[in-house]
């Protein structure tokens, strides 16, 4: 009986695990200059964690580095979700996508806490927006 109680739970934490890993794979690493390029957003901002909505953060943004208006605040997902949890007062280099006009951040985006230092200059020369 005990076995069988073990051999279950076992399986059951195997199952769990996997599930939790697949959830979370990104089809490529998340790279500065693709996300500059092909992205909806890519900024230097310190953000603000929203107290009154969850998985929400504002921005104060230093740098754009597309053209058009830099965004104010990105949603995540819980971490559980592939989400991100973004310290509140910290300076980041963020890229990633917009899902229905409302700019999005996750596990498969670019997260970079800033060092002080600009990222690399894209080369979008000779890249098409997707």
């Amino acid at each position: 009986m005990f076995l069988t109680k073990t051999v279950l739970f076992f399986s059951f934490f195997l199952a769990l695990c996997v599930y939790k890993t697949e959830a979370c794979l990104c089809p490529t690493e998340a790279d500065f200059n693709d996300l500059v390029c092909n992205g909806d957003y890519a900024v230097v901002a310190t953000v603000k964690k929203d107290p009154d909505i969850a998985y929400r953060y504002t921005l104060d943004v230093q740098e754009n580095y597309k053209v058009g208006d830099s965004p104010t605040e990105i949603y995540t997902r819980s971490p559980q979700e592939c989400g991100v949890d973004l310290e509140s007062g910290q300076t980041y280099i963020l890229g990633g996508f917009k899902s229905d006009s409302v700019p999005q951040v996750g596990a498969c985006d670019f997260i970079q806490r800033y060092n002080g230092y600009p990222p690399p200059t894209p080369m979008c020369a000779n890249k098409q927006k997707k």
